[in-house]
């Protein structure tokens, strides 16, 4: 996954869920399933690799309940991670479209969503000044403490630009 803080879904429910029904109960199916899930969410939507220290009973296990689909060459395909993630990707791609727009331009949410006293974000034209403004500021304030060291010390760096007169 592309997130900063990756993770793997664990839903509550399973524990009613009659397929885990031999699973949940039994703490080496259930690890065995818990370690599939998050390599299967790693490589999704390809194939994963069954680990080599996976406990065979386990895996025919969970293949035998229709958890999991076996492939050749040891690999697997975790059953529901195709919906979950299609889900996943459908709600980032309507929360990107609320914040940037169809367009790709950002569209401020604050008036909606938001309190009363938050601001938008500036626009990059905005920001641009802003930037270009603080810029000024940091070469005017340089320019003026170089200055007085000048006056007070008589030393110059030529890096600086040329000498005040």
């Amino acid at each position: 996954m592309a997130d900063s803080d990756p993770y793997s879904r664990h839903y509550w429910r399973l524990v009613d869920d009659p397929k885990f029904a031999d699973i949940y109960g039994d703490d080496h199916h259930y690890a065995t399933w818990s370690r599939l899930l998050m390599l299967a969410d790693q490589a999704w939507p390809a194939s994963a690799h069954v680990p080599i220290s996976a406990r065979k009973a386990s895996i025919s296990k969970l293949a035998d309940v229709g958890l999991i689909d076996l492939l050749p060459g040891g690999r697997f395909k975790m059953h529901g991670l195709d919906p979950e993630r299609r889900k996943r990707a459908e709600h980032a791609r309507g929360a990107a479209t609320v914040r940037w727009g169809s367009n790709g331009h950002l569209v401020s949410i604050a008036p909606r969503s938001a309190p009363s006293n938050a601001q938008t974000m500036p626009s990059k034209e905005e920001q641009s000044r802003e930037e270009k403004m603080r810029s000024q500021q940091r070469d005017e304030r340089l320019w003026k403490e170089r200055g007085e060291w000048f006056r007070e010390t008589g030393a110059w760096d030529e890096a600086w630009g040329p000498k005040p007169a």
